[in-house]
């Protein structure tokens, strides 16, 4: 069972820690605030107080960051308001509160922007994306980082874009992209070096230490972890101390070495109490419990684990919840607690299936938000244009009041402005009688759209959850049979592969039910996913992906154009991996290629496999549904197949104008 903890999170500050720990910068704060310095000073030596106590205490940093932002207040300075907020949002954070972090750095964010601070500005959003982050809303959180570290970029700051970086090996990391994570890491131990950054360096360490934890190679783990902790301790950056203590134990505990796990833990745990972050104490006393559990100290363990678990509860930490419940479960089992253990049990598989289930919703909120945010700004579109056509009509009823005046001057032209009169009236009745029409478009395309998002949802909540419960259940299962006869277990192991598979496949066609159109960026970030994916299970398969230059990013196609052209290059890659290379060959290779011509889009796949007969019956209802998809989007497909030569499988689809 492993509960270890990710610390790549940059807050992106400007201050180093080189010669000094931060309890001593603090010392010297308080020095300089006892001489009762002018306003502007002392604004300035609170916010400082702020940033150096959160990495000792949550409930100080808070206390100074709200001094802090009196005084810019009372002072009247926007900038030192702004970081007031920052800092604040800060101390939240640290305190594991992120719904108010969030709200102190939507007001740093409003501030930062008024006044043009761009460097401001890509502070907060490193801090947001922390956030996302840390509620597992990786597309959110990807998106502020990159965006924070083009600002740093363009403005040559690579030791604050490095920072971020960091951040996105972490998602990476949880995203189960081990190697590219591990890139983004070995890059960013070379910069920090060269920088002697010594926290971010630190973290680096712990992070990729956590990265081998996950692939099971403990002794690299191992190593990298003592190294961060080493670095760590050798600063005084003690969240970083803590969290490397933590992650060791954990290591240790899996080991069943639980007495030195424990060891470990009880000085992790030391720091953190001093630091008062509530959620990580509760990590903590869940690796000690279980710590506990292993060396049959089952009241110990039993203390420890409910602690832990009221606060995962006040927090929502549905994970965290399961893993508890997982470890009480075991300890009732040692104390020959029947009841106990089946209630714990029972919670255990509750706590599982909510966790799945929020994970789901996340999402399909996210998605939503995205889609309302669409709804928002077509909205906004549409008041815009019926003001236009406002306007339009008071100068058409001032040309009538004109028309009037003219009229009484020039009775000869009675005839003729009745009749343009008549003329105007019966164009304003088409006008609104295509309006009404356009409105009832939309009202259609709205229900469509809600008609899919409830789909979606159902798919995610039935569908989805009870895919999921099937891994859940067959894990316990497997843990249960840990005994049994290997082809049992290895059975588990494919059905529970298999329907990894599947939710795959259903969040692909998910993706594709939740969106109208499909653009060009997001079916290549789509493809590429899928060739990652496939260049892992296949290594010894060179894959290429190769597009035109010059085609438009945001060229849209349909939703049922983008599914069904990825479902067709999925399913001519998946082809060529099943038959392409079923005999031993060198250099083998599939290329996916898309090329843009004046009309179309022309697409191909193309493998140096030994080839096939397209008529075998076995293939033959797979090609039939390639063509078929490629029919209904008034495409055209072919396929050339010679023997020992290789496979082509190339289709076009038309461009909309």
């Amino acid at each position: 069972m492993k509960t270890f903890l990710l610390v790549a999170l940059s807050f992106c500050a400007s201050i180093l820690l080189k010669a000094q720990t931060p309890q001593e910068i603090v010392d010297s704060i308080k020095i300089e605030l006892s001489k009762n310095p002018l306003d502007e000073r002392k604004v300035k030596l609170l916010g400082d107080a702020t940033w150096y106590y959160s990495m000792i205490s949550a409930d100080s940093s808070r206390v100074y960051g709200l001094q802090s932002l009196e005084f810019a207040k009372k002072i009247e300075d926007s900038v030192a308001i702004a970081q007031a907020y920052n800092d604040l949002g800060i101390a939240e954070y640290v305190a594991g509160n992120n719904t108010e972090s969030m709200s102190y750095y939507e007001r740093a964010l409003k501030l930062r922007r008024a006044l043009k601070d761009t460097m401001g500005v890509a502070s907060v959003y490193g801090k947001v994306a922390n956030i996302y982050f840390k509620q597992t809303l990786f597309d959110s959180a990807t998106k502020y980082y990159i965006d924070a570290i083009k600002i740093y970029e363009d403005r040559g700051q690579e030791q604050l874009a490095a920072r971020l970086r960091g951040n996105v090996g972490a998602i990476k990391m949880e995203m189960q992209d081990y190697e590219s994570a591990l890139e983004y890491y070995k890059d960013n131990e070379i910069f920090f070096q060269q920088f002697g950054d010594s926290q971010f360096l630190a973290n680096t360490y712990i992070n990729t230490g956590n990265v081998y934890v996950k692939q099971k190679i403990e002794t690299k783990a191992i190593e990298n972890l003592e190294k961060g902790l080493a670095m760590a301790e050798r600063i005084g950056y003690l969240p970083s101390v803590a969290a490397s203590i933590n992650n060791l134990a954990v290591i240790y505990n899996d080991r069943q070495e639980f007495k030195k796990a424990k060891d470990l833990i009880l000085k992790g745990l030391a720091i953190r109490q001093s630091n008062q972050a509530a959620l990580d104490i509760a990590s903590s006393q869940l690796s000690l419990g279980i710590a506990h559990l292993g060396l049959e100290e089952y009241k110990k363990g039993e203390k420890e684990l409910t602690e832990a678990l009221s606060v995962f509860k006040r927090e929502g930490k549905l994970d965290q919840i399961a893993l508890t419940y997982e470890a009480l479960t075991r300890t009732a089992y040692g104390q020959e607690d029947w009841q106990k253990a089946e209630k714990y049990l029972t919670d255990y598989i509750i706590a599982s299936q909510a966790f799945s289930q929020k994970q789901t919703l996340s999402e399909v909120t996210e998605m939503e938000t995205k889609y309302q945010t669409e709804k928002k700004e077509n909205q906004i579109l549409e008041q815009r244009a019926q003001l236009a056509e406002n306007e339009l009509s008071i100068r058409r009823k001032n040309n009538l009041i004109y028309g009037a005046i003219a009229v009484a001057v020039l009775l000869g032209l009675l005839g003729y402005l009745v009749y343009n009169q008549q003329r105007l009236k019966n164009r304003q009745l088409k006008k609104e009688s295509e309006l009404q029409t356009a409105l009832a478009k939309i009202e259609t395309q709205n229900r469509l759209q809600e008609q899919r998002l409830r789909i979606s949802r159902d798919l995610h909540d039935n569908i989805g959850s009870q895919l999921t419960f099937i891994i859940s259940s067959l894990d316990t299962l497997k843990y249960g049979l840990k005994d049994a006869d290997s082809n049992v277990t290895d059975k588990l192991s494919d059905i529970a592969h298999f329907t990894k598979t599947t939710i795959n496949e259903l969040r692909d066609t998910i993706w594709a039910m939740n969106k109208e159109e499909i653009t060009f960026e997001d079916l290549q970030s789509r493809i590429s996913n899928f060739i990652d994916s496939a260049r892992k299970a296949a290594s010894d398969v060179a894959f290429k992906f190769n597009i035109d230059g010059d085609i438009d990013k945001q060229y849209a196609f349909t939703s049922v154009e983008g599914i069904n052209l990825y479902r067709v290059i999925q399913e001519s890659v998946n082809n060529g991996l099943k038959y392409a290379f079923a005999k031993a060959a060198s250099n083998k290779e599939i290329s996916v290629n898309i090329h843009q011509e004046p009309s179309q889009f022309r697409i191909n796949i193309i493998d140096n496999g030994q080839g096939f007969d397209t008529g075998q019956p076995a293939l033959g209802n797979g090609l039939n549904n390639m063509k078929k998809r490629i029919k209904d989007v008034n495409g055209d497909l072919t396929i050339l197949s010679i023997d020992y030569s290789g496979t082509k499988v190339e289709f076009t689809i038309p461009k909309t104008v």
